[in-house]
């Protein structure tokens, strides 16, 4: 009897020890286990042997956080490693303690996987332009069933910022499936902070992970009224300085006209009806009748 016990304590602790969690880049490792604690017992998450250079973080309280790693206790003990990274790879060990024989501890093995495995794709088009404010629409152009997991990373993809095996919808970040051809992901209400590159992807368990790659620019968004406004003044100017020129073009035409025609008038007049001089005059009142007539010679005495 006590021979089986004791294989049976064997096995359980043989599949304790192979307990592993495989997960992505950039994903959050959320686990957690039936281990009992009483108020005050400490708390643990340390790596390989747990040393004390290997403790991650410890508490005697019920809640703790320490840059990536957090354990809490409400009835099982929580564990949550967030973003993780190939240098999270490796042998972990969490615990309750109360300093005696009855201290109790789950091992368990983490690998991570590189999200994009595979030869990252470049998206068509490549670039996305919008406004502060606006949203963008990407379509992934990439093979997936709809139960498989579909994420969307930035830059390096060390933080998934959403991901699903269907669709869902995370602040502003959105994952609708179209068909098993590709699969849209969208993000609302940008700022100068979203604009630079990212990667849609889609995760599989039995092979290679496969990424789509796009970026995304942003503008001001009183830049594009901006624009507009310089090429409609630019616009109006040109219309203006054409009309300037036209009239002064018309005005010029019509003073022509009018100094040719009238100079030919003013010569024919000048020819019909002579203007009689003084001299002219003069001599005309001369006539028979005139003083020169009656004018008589006095006798010589």
């Amino acid at each position: 009897m006590n021979l089986h016990l004791f294989l049976f304590f064997c096995c359980i602790t043989a599949l304790k020890a192979e307990m592993m969690f495989t997960k992505n880049e950039g994903e959050d490792l959320k686990i957690s286990f039936s281990i009992a604690r009483k108020e005050g017992d400490r708390m643990y998450l340390c790596r390989n042997t747990c040393k004390k250079e290997d403790i991650l973080i410890e508490t005697n309280g019920n809640r703790v956080q320490s840059g990536r790693y957090t354990i809490r206790y409400d009835s099982d003990l929580y564990v949550t490693i967030t973003e993780l990274t190939k240098t999270d790879m490796g042998r972990y060990r969490c615990g309750v303690s109360n300093g005696s024989s009855s201290d109790s501890s789950q091992d368990f093995e983490l690998r991570v996987r590189e999200l994009c495995e595979g030869e990252v794709t470049s998206g068509k088009p490549r670039v996305y332009n919008s406004i502060e404010g606006g949203s963008v629409t990407v379509t992934c152009s990439l093979s997936a069933a709809e139960q498989n997991k579909k994420f969307l990373c930035k830059e390096q993809c060390n933080k998934v910022l959403i991901e699903t095996n269907s669709k869902a919808k995370s602040d502003r970040y959105s994952i609708d499936y179209g068909s098993r051809r590709f699969f849209n992901v969208t993000i609302t209400q940008l700022t100068k902070s979203d604009s630079g590159r990212y990667r849609c992807g889609v995760g599989r368990q039995m092979s290679q992970n496969t990424c789509e790659e796009f970026e995304i620019t942003l503008t001001n968004s009183y830049t594009l009224p901006l624009v507009v406004s310089l090429v409609v003044t630019g616009l109006l100017a040109t219309f203006l300085l054409l009309l300037y020129k036209w009239k002064i073009r018309t005005s010029s035409n019509c003073l022509n006209k009018r100094g040719t025609s009238p100079s030919r008038n003013t010569e024919a007049v000048l020819y019909d009806n002579p203007v009689s001089t003084l001299e002219d005059t003069t001599y005309e009142t001369l006539g028979p009748h005139s003083s020169y007539d009656t004018i008589n010679p006095q006798p010589s005495s």
